[in-house]
């Protein structure tokens, strides 16, 4: 099922870059089979003390898991053996490992010169900081990411794994390209994708706002410019609105909240106006969003379309009427059954699998090596 069905994925990633690589072409079809090294394998497996981890099991959901001691001859052996078999490759090793293993591209090319090669990278494989260990924060902050994010006046990390979540969908993008490139002219290819350059390569309006104004983009600039607010309900729960550059998000705000007088206020007349006296905006409407309870607010607010939502809990997503309408996780009625994630993307020909729990560690590998074509 799914448009990747047919496609074989090695996975030696670990932790959440290469794993998360892996799984958005396993959601789209392909076969997954992750790598691992005895006795462990993924540190994420028992990251939080149980087999499964929430992350694990997150980035690794419907794989196969085969067990290779990479260091050993015989081992390697039968891993390139596994590799004549694939489409794909990817493994997020710092610059240096594969080749020490004897597993970089340029030697299993030889072995399959079909194959895509992913791989994923702190700082890229050359430049000054090539050797430099390199995890989500790090990448976060060396981009310019956490500093659009950070309050300076109390600096505090927070927030989910986005430079690996970016990093992990760049990488799957990537290989979506070569694939389509090798349907055109039979030869595989290597990719690589680094977290720097993909944290950057996201934030390229703030790239080209400084690059085309000489100025540093500021963390207030992007929610200034869009007109976008957080505002703390009576009930003190908290709501946001959107208001964007069209008007009649503004007359339908002033609408809502009973303010038609703040059309006429030369302070907010304009949207350039707006922008300029942001903070003043804001403080005048918390005064007003302050007067009731959340619902009564977002009732009103779509009543008017003004594009609205409240600041949900996780928990409260997953209760949401339109993410239970999509069936967005997919919970089978047996009980204990593995919450299936849907993909995100559909396709109007196929059903896309909804993958399956991750694997227990070596769980697969006696089947897969031995359903291996033999040499010679």
């Amino acid at each position: 099922m799914g448009p990747l069905s047919g496609t074989r994925v090695l996975d030696l990633g670990q932790f959440i870059t290469g794993p998360l690589a892996a799984v958005l072409l396993g959601e789209m079809g392909a076969e997954v089979i992750k790598v691992e090294a005895p006795p462990r394998g993924d540190p994420f497996r028992e990251w939080g003390g149980e087999s499964f981890s929430p992350t694990f099991a997150a980035f690794n959901r419907g794989k196969q898991s085969v067990v290779l001691d990479l260091k050993r001859d015989e081992e390697r052996r039968r891993f390139l053996r596994l590799v004549r078999t694939a489409d794909v490759l990817v493994e997020n090793f710092r610059p240096g490992v594969a080749t020490r293993l004897g597993i970089d591209y340029q030697r299993l090319r030889v072995q399959n010169p079909r194959l895509v090669y992913c791989a994923i990278t702190g700082f890229g494989s050359e430049g000054p900081y090539r050797d430099r260990p390199s995890y989500d924060s790090v990448a976060q902050g060396l981009s310019g990411l956490t500093y659009l994010l950070l309050d300076p006046q109390r600096p505090r990390l927070r927030g989910p794994a986005l430079a690996d979540t970016i990093t992990g969908q760049a990488a799957a993008l990537a290989i979506l390209g070569a694939l389509v490139g090798r349907g055109a002219t039979g030869q595989g290819r290597y990719v690589e994708v680094s977290m720097l350059h993909a944290l950057v390569h996201f934030l390229a309006s703030s790239v080209y706002g400084y690059q085309l104004t000489g100025s540093d983009p500021t963390p207030e600039r992007r929610p200034h410019q869009s007109q976008a607010y957080a505002f703390r309900a009576g009930d003190g729960n908290v709501l946001l609105i959107h208001l964007s550059s069209p008007p009649k998000f503004w007359a339908g705000l002033c609408a809502a909240i009973g303010r038609p007088d703040l059309l006429d206020d030369p302070r907010f007349a304009t949207l350039r106006d707006r922008v300029r006296n942001y903070e003043t905006l804001a403080e005048t409407l918390q005064a007003v969003f302050e007067t009731r309870p959340r619902q009564a607010w977002l009732d009103l607010l779509v009543q008017h379309e003004v594009p609205c939502a409240e600041v949900n809990r996780i928990s409260e997503v997953l209760a949401d009427p339109q993410v239970r309408f999509l069936d967005l996780l997919h919970v089978d009625e047996v009980a204990g059954s593995f919450p299936r994630l849907r993909p995100a993307a559909r396709f109007s020909e196929d059903d896309v699998p909804l993958l399956d729990r991750p694997p227990f560690l070596g769980e697969h590998t006696a089947a897969v090596l031995e359903a291996l074509p033999n040499e010679g």
